[in-house]
């Protein structure tokens, strides 16, 4: 298969993944509240990583890693609560696209600093992006109660 043609398959890929999993997390925190679905999410995900891990008999990492690991985790835990409180509280045109938009704007501020600003194509890229926080949140706000 083409090298292309296989980047583009893997992103329509997690985008809809990335979707379908915010669509069903927003759902759950409104059955059971955000903080439920987070403990629930991650409880799932750590018996996976720990299964996986005992399977492949993985050797336990350097401290350093871990604590770095930890506060990687917390934070997205953190995070994942409230994205899903917004999506609790009936907000996910605002909430969505505003936390991706930021939640990417952490790399590549920190890549701009490291390695240089991003090339023209990848500038314009940011364009549609800012213009979707703007557009939902001017829906919502003159939207009539």
């Amino acid at each position: 298969m083409d090298s292309p043609f296989l980047a583009a398959t893997f992103a329509l890929s997690a985008a809809a993944s990335w979707g379908s999993g915010d669509f069903t997390g927003g759902l759950a925190a409104r059955r059971v509240g955000p903080f439920h679905t987070v403990l629930l999410s991650y409880t799932v995900g750590l018996l996976a990583l720990v299964i996986v891990a005992l399977t492949r008999l993985e050797n336990l990492p350097p401290s350093a890693d871990l604590i770095w690991g930890a506060l990687a985790g917390l934070s997205g835990m953190v995070g994942l609560g409230f994205l899903l409180r917004g999506f609790a509280a009936g907000r996910m045109g605002i909430v969505a696209p505003v936390s991706a938009v930021l939640a990417t704007a952490i790399p590549v501020i920190f890549t701009a600093l490291t390695e240089g600003l991003p090339r023209e194509l990848q500038l314009l890229g940011f364009g549609p992006a800012l213009v979707s926080m703007t557009t939902n949140r001017t829906k919502i706000v003159t939207a009539p109660a």
